[in-house]
């Protein structure tokens, strides 16, 4: 690892919800779990939902077309597989352009610290 680990952030974000469509807000929590980052929030009925940043990118791209005029505001995680195809997104809102950038940028160094799957092979020519 290039740096020391992040401290847990935490605050609310809003997320599509899978029965209804609607955006609904949840608090995250960004932690550890062994050396795993881990995204964390309660759903709906109270049950907790991680999600483990192995294999994941981050960017500010908004790919929900109903979300377009919050897309200054969008943060979408996407999860690849073994052979580094990405297999899904998902898009969280940040209430302001300020939050979107700090959720950003700890989101970015968890998902380049995470287990050494989440790297990439140089091949040197010699």
């Amino acid at each position: 690892k290039i740096q020391p680990r992040a401290v847990g952030t935490e605050g609310k974000l809003f997320k599509r919800g899978k029965t209804f469509g609607l955006m609904t807000k949840r608090r995250f929590q960004l932690s550890w779990e062994g050396d795993r980052a881990v995204l964390t929030y309660k759903g709906l009925l109270g049950k907790t939902n991680k999600l483990t940043l192995d294999r994941c990118s981050v960017s500010t791209e908004c790919i929900d077309p109903k979300s377009k005029p919050d897309s200054s505001k969008c943060i979408t995680l996407g999860f690849r597989d073994s052979k580094q195809q990405i297999v899904s997104k998902k898009m969280y809102i940040a209430n302001s352009e300020a939050q979107r950038q700090d959720w950003f940028d700890e989101l970015r160094l968890c998902c380049s610290q995470t287990s050494i799957d989440n790297t990439y092979e140089v091949n040197r020519v010699k």
